[in-house]
């Protein structure tokens, strides 16, 4: 008996450690409650005081419930999401009061047309501002006058021009606007901007010193803006590692473009009108490690083009990128660290696919996802044989006639889909 007391009191020893253990991790990392209605919001079914992440998102929350609830009995927490309610609006220095912690505020569809000028009022530890899909007809000059914010979406909101709080947000790092109506660009005080997404806004053009104050941006995106010509003003972001200008209407893509960001790591020409590359247009860009130059109008592409990417990881030509001509073994020679290659719809390189051999597999031992589908291919290329890292093959609507055979992988991803495939093996 005693011996079993004395086990009996050892565990409960332990229990009270682990449950002290336990609740101080939850003092230092805190702790994320989403209520389930609005009623548990005020009757929480955790310690409030624990809570650093309170989540109200879908609630059908209205500006009122907020003066109405016990949301001040979460005065610990430094996150909170607000996004999918009707709230319309955010009362006056509310947020101030009730979370004076709060540090990131997450709002999306709210339904909210006008950003006051006292509505984040003396929120000062707030760094994180995200308003995307809301209705923004109006942001006050002063409504950031309070906030040090390092990062804002005001991404899908119907903007026009660059509000003037924004403008005035000198600690901004990432600045998100995209999918609005901007003709054109202030970005004057935003010096320290390292991120900015601009794609899906009607530029058209850009003036030549747009981003002369922005000398840190290291990710530019400026998708479907209907640019006609590589603006001049890039080629001043010496930092930049991502530039995505997909879904434009470029001509040309040249060395002059690209020669002074020796640090592109990532870049997105997919969607132009480019009909033509020189064999130098790479050749100062020895860090790159993605590159989409899908459907492209069928240019022809030097044998050289690629020879600078030996750091090349992933690299997608689908639709006509590749003239049938030219498209080549040797234009792939020095990818040997590629581990995505996506050559869809290229249907004039059928053959060069076809000729893969043992040797192609061999200069790229990493690849691990190949896209080759609507090739019109009958058979499968001998070399995929020995891909012994393959993952992931798309081979659907080729003319293949039985189940391939393919290297004994672990696939996260097979799709044979539109072949008209009559033999399948048995087992």
């Amino acid at each position: 008996d005693t011996d079993g007391s004395l086990i009996w009191h050892t565990m409960m020893a332990v229990a009270r450690v682990g449950l002290l253990v336990l609740f101080l991790l939850s003092l230092s990392l805190g702790m994320t409650y989403k209520p389930s209605s609005i009623a548990q919001i005020s009757e929480p079914l955790v310690s409030p005081h624990l809570v650093t992440k309170l989540d109200l998102s879908n609630l059908k929350l209205k500006a009122s419930d907020l003066l109405t609830t016990r949301v001040d009995l979460y005065n610990s927490t430094t996150t909170l999401l607000l996004s999918n309610n009707p709230l319309a609006t955010l009362p006056d220095g509310l947020l101030a009061r009730i979370l004076p912690k709060l540090h990131t505020l997450i709002a999306h569809n709210i339904s909210m047309g006008e950003l006051n000028a006292k509505a984040l009022d003396q929120l000062t530890q707030l760094t994180r501002l995200e308003l995307s899909n809301n209705p923004l007809t109006t942001v006050h000059g002063d409504a950031f006058a309070a906030n040090h914010l390092t990062m804002l979406r005001l991404d899908h909101c119907g903007l026009e021009t660059l509000p003037l709080a924004v403008r005035n947000e000198t600690s901004l790092l990432l600045l998100n606007l995209s999918s609005n109506d901007l003709t054109q660009l202030d970005l004057r005080h935003l010096n320290q901007l390292t991120s900015l997404e601009l794609s899906l806004n009607p530029l058209i053009a850009i003036d030549d010193n747009a981003f002369v104050a922005n000398p840190n941006l290291t990710g530019l995106w400026l998708e479907g803006c209907g640019l006609q010509q590589f603006p001049s003003a890039i080629r001043q972001l010496t930092l930049l590692q991502h530039l995505d200008l997909s879904e434009n209407q470029l001509t040309q893509l040249t060395n002059a473009n690209l020669r002074n960001m020796p640090q592109l790591r990532v870049l997105n020409i997919r969607s132009n009108a480019i009909r033509s590359f020189s064999g130098d247009t790479y050749v100062n860009n020895q860090q790159l490690q993605h590159l989409d130059m899908s459907f492209l109008p069928g240019p022809a592409v030097p044998l050289n083009l690629f020879d600078p990417l030996f750091r090349l990881e992933q690299l997608r030509c689908a639709g006509k990128a590749l003239d049938s001509t030219t498209f080549q073994d040797r234009h792939f020679h020095n990818l040997t660290r590629l581990q995505l290659l996506d050559l869809r719809f290229q249907l004039a390189s059928a053959s060069f696919v076809a000729s893969w051999s043992q040797s192609f597999a061999k200069r790229h031992p990493d690849l691990s996802s190949l896209r080759i589908e609507a090739m019109l291919l009958t058979i499968l290329p001998e070399g995929i044989i020995h891909m012994t890292k393959l993952r992931s093959i798309t081979l659907a609507f080729n003319s293949l006639t039985s189940f391939p055979l393919l290297p004994k992988n672990n696939y996260t991803d097979l799709n044979l889909a539109g072949n008209p495939i009559v033999r399948v093996p048995s087992g």
